[in-house]
């Protein structure tokens, strides 16, 4: 775009600012700055300005404007209060025209196109679209005053795409060469200033007088687009000085032109400049200038109106701040934006714009994940002097590599030796180390690349190198560490036994040799000077009675001068003892026999010490020692004997342990008045043989052999006992069993009364309520069966199953029968036969009387007749039976339900007393857990503040120096205590509550802690673990208790098996009612480990038990009853067994 100013003095100051501009409120007039509207005569001369002498302002109105809006002009005439005469008097006359219509429209597209003012002499008006025109000369009463050109009528404006109604203002001179100088407003009110609203007011070139005021400075602010090429052009601007102000950038100096001729600057709009402003300022003089604005296209752009007041305000300066939020991390920035002199920048925004992504605000956090330089702009939007403008900064962060540190590697020395570190191998990707620190490990620091230093006692030291890079991030160091070795001499210790036997292989051991600042890589064993192995475990064998010098020396791996240790140890070799474990034995069960080693011996020096051990695992000490198996079978029994040179021999015995054997009596247990005859062929031995048998009659006779025969001189019970004998000669050789024999007086008499039969009837009864008897029929009535071929039992069969059922009551109880009454059809003829045999409760069907055999015989005569009154009768009782047995079920229907109701009534009860009794007793269980965590923490509360306590007390002291905190006073554990612990640990271990390692010992659980480590399973417990140990899993278990100092207090290797805990709901009181209902017995609450297989049994104190985790009982009594429940681990392990007893109280309702 091009800039054009007219007649510019050199007292004239021409500032164009890129500075977005508000629209300042129309209808203000600008003459309280000393600013006015400029035409010039006709007959000025081109030296003081351009040739057309017109002003041209347009006027836009809304068209929802109703009111009527006037436009006045301040000193229109050519008078003298503020024109610039040039001769002696004022010859100029100015013409005033408010043009509208179409008229008004092209005379806007004819300025909005041209690129030169246009002249207004020469334009054609149309005479319907001049709305008020005239023309005044030099006019004294309207010097300094306003006067009223006229109404701009809505009728008469030129509408605009926009929504207003346009008007064009012209002001030209028709004659004369003077200056004339005016100003403008729009009023509601044709007599006072009343601004109408929504008004717009612009041109496109503008002619204005400044005052001659030094400290006069004002603006035309004209719109612009963004990133665009303009062109300044100056017309006799002469030696005046003119500067071009950008926003946030330094000001442009123009050029000064020449009088008389155009001037053309250009210059760029810089991104984010919306619009620029004309500044001009007074001197010494009145000044007056034209000047408008040409696009790139070379169309004018439109200056607008009115020209407010202006205050040069400050310029801002943008710039930001980066630092580091996170001080352990180089890729997380925080951007801050910063405005230097932002008093007059109002609102700022600010925006990040990098790569990938653009973030909003004056403070941000960005995190890359990439070193290197991340490019970035910032771009600050505000409002400046009323407009909204940007700025734009470019500029990038760099994200900091580390530098690479390198301390020189491990390295092993002697104490007192200078050693030379060198860190220059160190260095940086992206930067350079500016700082090199060493921390040697003892205390000491140095600074440098390259470093001297001497450790001056024995001891492994960790050096550590920083290096510092120069950018300044949190990451702008980096270490290394090496370690160094002023070494110390390996210890070489041999572990070998002092006294050997000839023939031996004895062990030389060194594994106990220790280097206590590395590792021993080397073993050399020598023998009597000779070198025999370079393991740090050999096995030698001694060939010869000669005694041995053991010499071990080991090397660490330093390679330093003090490398090496030798240990010496000398092996006495001698004839060792000999054991004696005594003849075999063959003992009892559980009775503990004598185990004698005295006939053990030692040719040299004595017996210590006599180890037996025994096959349950069981270890005793003594030469003579007492000691029970339990189960039978074949053991070993092993002897270890000791002597005095620490050798030691071995022995064993043969021991059987005897199976008793079993006695078993048979034969005839009841017997009428004859001998007794019984034998003992079933009884055996497990193990052996029976060599003895004896009897004893209970009589006072005793019968030797496996059978025996006796007759007892008068009836009634005796006890039998007979002893057997095995060929074991133990205690449990002998066994015996008692057997109980009923001798009776006399066998039962069968006696048969047959009924008197006049008639042949269809049924005979046996009318004897005392006898059993068994029915044979006759041939015709089997016969007549057979060819029925049907399987219905005969009446004989019946019969004698009856009988042979009561026979077996009466053998089983001891019970006198029920004599039997029976019925049976006879045949329409011949002869029925009938056998009765007697038993009473003692006797054996085997044994029992012959049958007594009785015939009758029946003829046909009135059989029909009697058949149809029999079977009349048969119907009526058959019908009389039928309502009796359903009466009978519906009373027993009714029972039974009373039944079922009063026991779901009484079980109902037992639950919710059982679920009653579990709530008590979780409510206590949750009580004790909480009061014991309460005083877990109030000890460990406690326990802090000593601690705390101690501290500050140790902090109050004067400045002294440090006294070292003596060691914990060491804890004394009894060998006792410790042998008593491995015993009960020994073989099987029945776990029924955690171990608490600390009572064990006889320790408070704070010096264990302090003092004790636990190993179960090779699993070192942890402090809280170690005190109470619960096996949680049943098996093998190994445990291993040491001091911290090394020593090792327990190693012992054990079985643990989980002991179930017994909980069961049991009622505690029962009151017997009428029904007398069932009580529920319930174990299911027992807790055991979850693959426990476990069995329950029941003894409910009245003599009778049950089995199950849940079981019923009534009781038929009142009283008080101890119940007592065993649970059974299914299992075979030795723990297999628990026993509770619960009390109970029936009570009679």
């Amino acid at each position: 775009m091009k800039f054009h100013a007219r007649d510019l003095l050199p007292t004239v100051l021409v500032l164009l600012t890129g500075v977005l501009l508000m629209m300042p409120r129309a209808g203000l007039a600008q003459q309280a700055r000393g600013l006015f509207f400029s035409v010039l005569g006709p007959d000025v001369p081109a030296a003081r300005g351009d040739y057309n002498n017109a002003q041209v302002l347009f006027i836009d109105i809304p068209h929802e404007e109703s009111q009527p809006v006037y436009l006045r002009i301040f000193d229109a005439d050519t008078g003298g209060y503020l024109d610039q005469r040039e001769g002696s008097r004022y010859t100029a006359q100015t013409r005033y025209m408010l043009i509208g219509g179409p008229t008004a429209a092209s005379l806007h597209d004819s300025l909005a196109g041209a690129p030169q003012p246009v002249s207004m002499a020469s334009y054609p008006f149309a005479a319907e679209d001049i709305i008020h025109d005239q023309t005044l000369g030099a006019e004294p009463r309207l010097d300094g005053r306003y006067m009223v050109l006229g109404e701009l009528p809505a009728d008469r404006g030129s509408s605009t795409p926009d929504g207003f109604r346009r008007y064009a203002f012209i002001a030209y001179a028709t004659q004369g060469d003077d200056a004339n100088y005016f100003d403008y407003v729009l009023s509601y009110d044709p007599n006072d200033k009343v601004p109408p609203t929504g008004v717009r007011m612009f041109a496109y070139d503008l002619t204005l007088r400044t005052p001659a005021e030094t400290d006069f400075e004002g603006q035309i602010r004209i719109p612009v687009q963004p990133e665009t090429q303009i062109q300044l052009a100056g017309f006799g601007l002469g030696n005046a000085v003119s500067q071009l102000k950008i926003p946030f950038r330094d000001d442009l100096r123009l050029p000064v032109s020449t009088p008389g001729e155009w001037t053309y600057i250009p210059a760029e709009i810089p991104q984010g400049i919306e619009q620029v402003g004309f500044n001009f300022s007074g001197i010494t003089t009145v000044n007056t200038f034209s000047f408008m604005v040409l696009q790139e296209d070379n169309t004018p752009l439109k200056l607008p109106l009115p020209i407010p007041d202006y205050q040069p305000a400050t310029t801002p300066r943008i710039s930001f701040e980066a630092s580091y939020p996170d001080s352990l991390s180089c890729q997380v920035f925080a951007l801050q934006s910063v405005i230097v002199n932002g008093d007059d920048f109002l609102n700022p925004e600010t925006m990040w714009i990098f790569d990938a992504d653009t973030l909003t605000g004056s403070a941000i956090q960005r995190t890359f994940t990439e070193p290197g330089y991340h490019p970035f702009t910032m771009k600050v939007s505000g409002l400046f002097e009323g407009a909204r403008q940007s700025v734009l900064l470019h500029d990038s962060l760099r994200v900091n590599q580390p530098p690479y540190a390198w301390a020189g590697g491990d390295r092993q020395f002697i104490a007192g030796t200078p050693i030379v570190f060198d860190g220059t191998v160190s260095e940086d990707p992206d930067g350079q180390i500016i700082r090199y620190h060493w921390d040697f490990g003892d205390g000491t620091s140095g600074t440098g690349a390259r470093v001297d230093h001497t450790y001056g006692s024995p001891g492994q030291f960790t050096v550590t190198l920083t290096v510092t890079d120069n950018s300044g991030s949190p990451c702008a160091s980096q270490t290394a560490t090496a370690t160094v070795r002023m070494n110390e001499s390996p210890l070489a210790v041999i572990n070998a036994p002092d006294a050997a036997q000839n023939g031996d292989v004895i062990l030389l051991d060194a594994s106990a040799s220790t280097d206590p600042d590395g590792e021993i890589t080397e073993f050399r064993w020598e023998v009597n000077g000779e070198t025999v192995s370079s393991e740090p475990v050999v096995s030698y064998a001694l060939t010869s009675d000669r005694n041995l010098a053991v010499t071990l020396t080991v090397t660490d791996d330093s390679f330093a001068q003090n490398a090496t240790s030798t240990a010496r140890h000398a092996v006495r070799v001698s004839n060792g003892p000999v054991a004696n474990a005594g003849a075999d034995k063959h003992i009892s069960p559980n009775r503990p026999p004598v185990f004698n080693g005295n006939r053990s011996r030692a040719d040299e020096g004595r017996i210590v010490r006599y180890e037996w051990t025994f096959p349950d695992g069981t270890v005793r000490e003594g030469m003579t020692v007492r000691q029970a198996i339990a189960d039978p079978g074949d053991y070993y029994v092993y002897l270890t004997v000791t002597d005095s040179f620490g050798l030691t021999d071995r022995d064993s015995l043969y021991v059987r342990v005897n199976t008793p054997p079993v006695p078993v009596i048979t034969g005839n247990r009841v017997v009428y008045n004859e001998p007794v005859q019984l034998n003992a062929l079933d009884s055996f031995d497990p193990d052996g043989e029976l060599i003895s048998y004896e009897w004893y009659m209970g009589d006072g006779t005793r019968i030797a052999g496996p059978t025996a025969e006796h007759r007892y001189r008068s009836p009634g019970e005796y006890t039998v006992r007979l002893i057997i004998v095995d060929d074991s000669g133990t205690f449990s050789s002998v066994q015996s069993v008692d057997e109980v024999v009923r001798v009776l007086e006399e066998a039962p008499v069968a006696v048969v009364e047959l009924p008197e039969v006049e008639e042949s009837p269809a049924v005979a009864v046996l009318p004897r309520e005392d006898t059993l008897v068994t029915a044979d029929e006759s041939a015709q009535q089997a016969e007549a069966q057979e060819t029925d071929g049907e399987d219905e039992p005969t009446d004989e069969e019946r019969v004698t199953d009856e009988t042979q059922q009561r026979s077996e009551q009466a053998q089983q109880t001891g019970d006198i029968p029920t004599p039997v009454q029976p019925e049976w059809t006879v045949a329409p003829e011949g002869l029925d036969r009938v056998t009765m045999q007697p038993f009473d409760a003692y006797m054996p069907v085997e044994t029992a009387p012959s049958p007594v055999l009785a015939a009758l015989e029946f003829n046909r005569a009135f059989a029909d007749a009697e058949a149809a009154r029999l079977a009349e009768i048969a119907r009526a009782e058959e019908a009389a039976e039928a309502a009796r047995l359903a009466e009978i079920a519906r009373a027993e229907e009714a029972a039974e339900a009373a039944r079922l109701a009063e026991i779901a009534r009484v079980e109902e009860a037992a639950e919710a007393a059982r679920l009653a009794e579990i709530a008590r007793a979780e409510e206590a269980a949750e009580a004790a857990r909480l009061a014991e965590i309460a005083r877990a923490e109030e000890a460990a509360e406690a326990a802090r503040l000593a601690e705390i306590a101690r501290a500050e007390e140790a902090e109050e002291l004067p400045d002294t120096e440090p006294e070292a905190a003596a060691p914990p006073e060491a804890v004394t554990v009894r060998e006792e205590t410790i042998t008593a612990l491995e015993s009960r640990l020994s073989g099987i271990y029945c776990v029924s509550e955690p171990l608490n390692l600390p009572a064990e010992l006889g320790v408070s659980p704070s010096q264990f802690h302090h003092q004790f480590e636990t190993r179960l399973n090779e699993e070192l417990l942890t402090t809280a673990q170690s005190s109470e140990i619960s096996f949680d899993n049943q098996g093998r278990q190994h445990l291993v208790l040491t001091r911290k100092s090394g020593d090792i207090l327990l190693d012992t290797r054990f079985e643990a098996y989980p002991v179930p805990r017994i909980l069961a709901e049991v009622p505690r009181e029962h009151r017997m009612d009428e029904n007398n209902t069932i009580m529920v017995f319930d174990a299911s609450p027992t807790l055991a480990a979850s693959d426990v297989d476990l069995r329950f049994f029941w003894e409910f104190g009245d003599g009778t038990t049950a089995a199950g985790q849940r079981v019923r009982h009534r009781y038929s009594q009142p009283g008080n009853y101890t119940v007592t429940l065993t649970a059974f681990i299914m299992a075979d392990t030795p723990c297999e067994t628990v026993v509770r007893d619960f009390q109970v109280s029936v009570i009679q309702n």
